[in-house]
């Protein structure tokens, strides 16, 4: 909450803490002018959105949903992606709507972006804590995954929604740490970059995992 780069993080810890609110809105602007990143640019927009909208100037909230009216963000092509991808809709559906698809980057209303991301959701759902995921014990995909889970459990107006963005998380977490001994992850691995497992203590996994909390006010005990 110094730095002074643009960033979403940067964005929503202001709005969070109803700080530096004006400076925000800057940073916003900025970011907003050219958004970029696909699946990766939506949880960062949803989600400092949803933190902010009850502090933002009425022009950084329009710029939010103009954002979501023209930038196509990519869907991408494996099991992390998709869980961002579908949460951060389903989030950005609620949030706007009743809107025909003229007002959507993919020509879908409102409505059939909710659905269509819940339907989705809840399959993973269903799959992961069945079958397993496809990207089991990734030492740095397990962000992309409580990301969205925390968010839904946040803010998800749908009750059903909102519980099992709270489950789901609970989850992974539980999974995550059982994967541990005396600081360091250990385990059979999918998607492993070496980094992420040899650094003792806390690795980059649970470090983004540890700042999420802290950013959206989570007890990180």
């Amino acid at each position: 909450d110094t730095s002074s780069a643009a960033s979403y993080y940067q964005a929503t810890v202001r709005y969070a803490r109803g700080s530096n609110i004006s400076q925000a809105d800057s940073m916003i602007a900025v970011l907003l002018k050219e958004p970029r990143g696909d699946m990766f640019w939506m949880f960062p927009a949803i989600g400092t959105y949803l933190h902010g909208k009850d502090k933002m100037s009425a022009a950084t909230k329009a710029s939010f949903r103009q954002a979501w009216k023209t930038y196509t963000p990519y869907r991408g092509d494996t099991e992390n992606h998709w869980c961002m991808y579908y949460g951060s809709l389903f989030l950005a559906a609620e949030q706007w709507p009743g809107l025909d698809g003229s007002e959507w980057y993919n020509g879908k209303s409102s409505d059939e972006n909710r659905e269509e991301a819940k339907a989705y959701l809840i399959n993973w759902m269903r799959i992961t804590t069945t079958i397993g995921q496809g990207e089991f014990d990734s030492p740095d995909y397990f962000p992309e995954y409580v990301i969205p889970m925390l968010l839904l459990a946040q803010f998800a107006q749908d009750p059903e929604m909102r519980n099992r963005g709270h489950m789901m998380a609970d989850y992974l977490f539980a999974d995550f740490a059982a994967e541990h001994l005396d600081g360091q992850y250990i385990g059979g691995f999918s998607r492993i970059y070496q980094p992420a497992v040899y650094k003792p203590l806390m690795s980059q996994a649970s470090a983004f995992a540890y700042l999420h909390f802290s950013y959206v006010g989570k007890d990180c005990d």
